[in-house]
């Protein structure tokens, strides 16, 4: 299922890039952080003696939270950080500025409630989070103007382990992070559309990604009753 809906986003950025910009802008992701390196190669058109590039990033996460037995019915006020999230950018012939430069995205944090109705030990689903959006520009290298198109590397390189903290305690937290973005060197009427489609997709990707668990929570109450272990 993880496969489908990062297809589906992909789609997503892809269509859009094909009817408004052509090559000014590619995308990468959506990527799962499961620990190591993951990157991207993308070749864009640089022509027209650009000076700048710009790198967009929309970062969410998902996942479950699981409290301790006998822990009292009540709304919970949550938060959950992830401390350090970094992607380096390099380019095939050194055009960045200082290259590979980092781009730190973290601290990222999600606030959100969780009412809690705990006969048994139950494992609760992540509410839909929207994602957090981090938009860093980079200088390129004189003399310009730059070869016809050049090719740019995007990695992620770090995603800290998430910290849960607010009013419940003792609480088991399993949370995936989750990533997707545009590398660009836009006109600057450009730039609001590219952050506005980069929004659009992982949403869209999240909403599918909530419907999907929702779905499987359903069925095991059906089934079963609440998730217990």
């Amino acid at each position: 299922m993880k496969t489908t809906i990062a297809a589906i986003a992909t789609a997503i950025f892809l269509a859009a890039a094909a009817t408004s910009h052509g090559q000014v802008f590619a995308t990468y992701g959506p990527w799962t952080w499961a620990g190591g390196r993951i990157s991207s190669d993308m070749t864009l058109d640089t022509r027209g003696d650009p000076s700048a590039l710009w790198v967009g990033a929309e970062f969410t996460t998902t996942g479950s939270i699981t409290p301790v037995l006998g822990t009292p019915d009540d709304s919970y006020d949550i938060t959950i950080t992830y401390n350090s999230v970094i992607l380096e950018l390099s380019s095939a012939s050194g055009v960045v500025d200082s290259e590979p430069v980092q781009m730190q995205l973290g601290p990222i944090a999600f606030n959100f409630t969780l009412s809690i109705d705990l006969d048994v030990l139950t494992t609760y689903e992540i509410p839909s989070l929207l994602p957090v959006t981090r938009i860093n520009s980079y200088g390129l290298t004189l003399p310009l103007p730059l070869n016809d198109t050049e090719t740019f590397t995007v990695a992620w390189i770090e995603s800290s382990t998430p910290i849960m903290t607010g009013t419940l305690k003792n609480a088991e937290l399993n949370a995936e992070a989750h990533l997707a973005g545009w590398i660009a060197v836009p006109e600057p009427a450009h730039f609001a559309l590219l952050s506005g489609i980069s929004l659009l997709a992982v949403a869209g990707w999240r909403r599918l990604s909530g419907a999907s668990a929702s779905g499987a929570l359903r069925g095991n109450w059906k089934s079963r009753g609440r998730k217990s272990r």
